[in-house]
């Protein structure tokens, strides 16, 4: 009797992760409209994936309506404005071997290293504001974004994790809560 009290043990842990895999998979999945109640929705729903596809478009073209805007932006508060800053710091470390040869005057040293760091400044510059905006517009960015809206399909996934993940996932979480289990049972038995 006291051996079918341990046993206990294993099979509570392999039920509890049995119901873990389960719940996550009703998470992300489940239901996959959302769900009312006296004209009210009901909270969790539709299920994860569901809710952060619409998040995940919104966000995509967030960020390229943004970055278009620091484009334009020259003010020193602008995230492109910190990233030339940035640029700028680093060639001046970099090109510090300028200041190094003795025989050249310090004035002359001094400009080669200002003037060198000015022309990777400027290149960043042109690059960060003109040319990846040109980019974006030359290959319509935005027809991306709603080709990712379209074509992003949880059903998809969710039938990729039926066949190829939840299989592999359910002895993984069995294997582990049996150990578990087993260990728990090793423990009662010496406490015991």
């Amino acid at each position: 009797m006291i051996f079918l009290k341990g046993l206990f043990f294993i099979f509570a842990n392999i039920l509890v992760g049995l119901i873990l895999v389960y719940i996550i998979k009703a998470v992300l999945f489940y239901p996959k409209r959302a769900k009312y109640y006296n004209n009210k929705k009901i909270p969790f729903t539709p299920g994860l994936l569901y809710r952060k596809q619409v998040w995940l478009v919104a966000k995509l073209q967030s960020l390229l309506d943004d970055y278009l805007s620091y484009a334009q932006d020259y003010s020193k508060n602008s995230k492109i404005t910190g990233w030339e800053d940035k640029v700028y710091d680093k060639t001046w470390e970099k090109f510090e071997f300028f200041e190094k040869p003795r025989f050249i005057p310090s004035s002359v040293k001094t400009l080669l290293h200002y003037y060198a760091s000015l022309f990777v400044f400027e290149f960043a510059r042109q690059f960060l504001r003109n040319f990846v905006p040109y980019l974006m517009e030359k290959y319509n960015v935005n027809k991306y974004i709603d080709l990712v809206d379209k074509k992003l399909d949880v059903d998809m996934i969710l039938e990729f994790y039926n066949k190829k993940i939840e299989k592999y996932f359910i002895y993984a979480v069995v294997a582990v809560n049996g150990l578990i289990g087993l260990f728990n049972m090793i423990v009662y038995f010496i406490i015991r």
